[in-house]
């Protein structure tokens, strides 16, 4: 407890921050299993409120659970306690949370929480869902944003070298480098099909299946 201007008792900010996880824990079976997942809190809800020193990191895992609640909308999450407690969805959302805690980056925060309500009304994962949780921590925003502008469609050419009309604002070596890190992590390839044949031509940057499968577990 603490005091007011007037001298009266009321609750801490964290004793009201405490109250508010008490009603997600007690009433959304997949925020229980989201929090046996949270780095460092290790299992038990209550110790999240002896959680010091991480203030910035819990306001975002808050602000997490509200965003992915508030994209469930109807969705009754209590049929789908199964899938939530599952060893699968247990290790992404223990990812997820880790990089949602440490990114500074509210686009990126966005992107994890359409990530997450999409598995959880899916009740489906797969090898790509589960390489996404283990890439989407080495994105930033400019990763992100040429992610998005980029065609969806497997096969289709891309321009490495200059960024498109969607990207004009973005400095050329910035695009650059963002397109190297995408391909790193496979969601772009270099097709070297046409080289040495007659009228080939040089290679050519495409598009993946797991970039397709990337943008649609993100809604994009």
């Amino acid at each position: 407890m603490v005091s007011n201007e007037n001298g009266e008792k009321e609750l801490s900010p964290l004793a009201k921050v405490a109250g508010n996880v008490s009603a997600w824990y007690s009433n959304n079976p997949w925020v229980r299993a989201l929090f046996v997942s949270i780095p460092v809190v290790g299992g038990a809800a209550d110790t999240l409120f002896a959680w010091k020193g991480q203030v910035l990191a819990r306001e975002r895992i808050e602000s997490l659970i509200d965003n992915v609640q508030a994209k469930l909308g109807d969705v009754d999450v209590s049929k789908l306690e199964e899938f939530v407690s599952s060893p699968d969805f247990i290790e992404i959302a223990h990812r997820s949370f880790s990089v949602a805690s440490q990114a500074a980056s509210e686009k990126k925060r966005e992107w994890i929480a359409k990530y997450l309500a999409g598995l959880i009304r899916s009740t489906n994962i797969n090898d790509y869902s589960r390489m996404i949780s283990v890439d989407i921590e080495m994105l930033q925003e400019q990763h992100l944003e040429v992610l998005s502008a980029l065609p969806g469609e497997p096969g289709t050419g891309v321009n490495k070298e200059y960024p498109s009309e969607i990207l004009n604002e973005m400095n050329i070596d910035v695009y650059k480098k963002a397109m190297s890190d995408l391909e790193r992590i496979g969601l772009i390839s270099y097709d070297t099909a046409g080289i040495g044949t007659l009228g080939g031509g040089g290679g050519l940057w495409v598009t993946t299946g797991y970039l397709k499968s990337f943008k649609d577990h993100f809604g994009i």
